[in-house]
């Protein structure tokens, strides 16, 4: 921790803006209860990566834990990787990348979760290969239900790329009759495993889990809990320009996987959640992570490029959920008056003049000469006629289309303040 650069103070323009000097006089929790979860908006730049290296040094000098989502073609991912490197040494990181299997770290997602729990994420895995018909899957639940039952009463760890030898029907009656269950229940199970009838349908879906080098990501020794405890950094990469379908049930999984962690843990010194690209189609569990900042110590940033567009996919949910935006140049007409309209409008006084004849003989004048002689020149003075209110924007909409690559408007909810700034 030593060597983490000092954000408080001068450096840290998000601090200043946000309430003063963060000390460590104060609570950890302070960061993230001032900013709350904040969408960053914008196209991708400079500025921006930025903005999140600074977010990320602050949670790290608060201890906190770090979860990235980052999209492979994100134009900030190549920073966030330089962020990894600049850590390294300094705090513990895992890789689980979904977009190249083999350069993966492996976590062991299921411990500290109940049968029922691990039973539905491991249905959830198996879905995201190939669809799965509800007589199938309740009959695939029960099956694998069972294998996790005599598994941990025998005190063995989950890992599902050693689930497909269970597919065989002989070994899984093994391993059920040298479990530690009760010996009705033993009964009972083999009945249901000799009776069954989608063992090759079993074996058929974890053959795909494999091929795809899922079942090594998720068969590892380190448990998500420790992970997740505080100041680690875990990134997440996946791929969605290839097979959008696929990552993003993906990404929902591990969101639920996440989620089903920390709902068994006290979050004592806080979390910050980055979604770098990540499109947020449905938008259940992405709520449920920005929720966490009502209860507890967790942030969440999302950065979304175009904000029309995912108000027309999610509406305005994940933006009634947020306390501070930052918003870069946009891209569009249309996201550069919704941030118009979003900044709001101060009233301005409107004076109208008007102009009449000077009504003494002494306004009027010598004009010069003319064809006809001398000219009189008749002499006008102003008239006040009155004054109007009129509601203008705090930033006009060309304002949004003008900001270059380090500056940003801030604005946040917890302070009321908003302004222009330069990073």
């Amino acid at each position: 921790m030593s060597n983490l650069p000092s954000f408080n103070g001068d450096h840290n323009a998000l601090m200043q803006f946000i309430g003063g000097y963060l000390t460590t006089a104060q609570t950890q929790e302070n960061t993230n209860k001032l900013i709350g979860n904040v969408l960053m908006s914008g196209v991708p730049n400079e500025g921006q990566a930025v903005f999140i290296k600074n977010l990320l040094l602050q949670s790290l000098m608060e201890n906190k834990s770090i979860v990235i989502f980052t999209n492979k073609d994100s134009l900030l991912n190549n920073s966030l990787t330089t962020f990894q490197q600049e850590m390294k040494g300094q705090k513990k990181i895992w890789n689980l990348d979904f977009s190249n299997f083999s350069k993966s770290d492996t976590i062991n997602p299921f411990s500290n979760l109940a049968v029922t729990e691990i039973k539905d994420l491991i249905i959830d895995i198996l879905k995201q290969q190939r669809p799965m018909n509800e007589t199938e899957s309740i009959n695939i639940g029960r099956y694998v239900n069972m294998i996790i039952k005599a598994l941990m009463s025998s005190n063995q760890s989950i890992k599902l790329n050693e689930l497909i030898d269970y597919g065989d029907h002989r070994v899984a009656a093994n391993l059920i009759m040298e479990s530690g269950l009760p010996e009705g229940e033993r009964q009972r199970t083999q009945r249901f495993i000799k009776s069954f009838e989608f063992v090759v349908l079993y074996e058929t879906y974890f053959d795909l889990i494999n091929e795809k080098g899922l079942g090594d990501i998720f068969s590892g020794e380190e448990n998500i809990e420790d992970i997740l405890n505080s100041g680690n950094i875990l990134v997440i990469t996946v791929e969605q320009s290839i097979n959008k379908e696929s990552s993003e049930a993906t990404i929902q999984l591990l969101m639920k996987l996440l989620l089903k962690n920390f709902s068994n843990r006290k979050i004592d010194d806080g979390a910050l959640f980055v979604f770098d690209g990540i499109r947020m189609q449905n938008m259940d569990l992405f709520n449920n992570i920005l929720q966490l900042n009502q209860t507890n110590n967790v942030s969440s940033v999302f950065t979304v490029e175009d904000v029309s567009e995912q108000i027309k996919l999610s509406g305005n949910q994940f933006i009634d959920k947020c306390k501070t935006f930052a918003i870069f140049t946009q891209s569009s007409n249309a996201n550069c008056q919704y941030w118009s309209d979003f900044c709001g409008y101060h009233e301005s006084t409107q004076v109208s003049w008007g102009y009449s004849p000077s009504s003494n003989e002494t306004g009027k004048g010598k004009g010069g000469f003319g064809s006809q002689g001398v000219v009189e020149r008749q002499e006008y003075r102003a008239t006040n006629m009155g004054t109007s209110k009129q509601l203008k924007p705090i930033y006009r909409p060309e304002v949004f289309r003008g900001l270059k690559d380090k500056e940003l408007i801030l604005f946040s909810k917890s302070v009321n303040k908003k302004r222009k700034i330069n990073l």
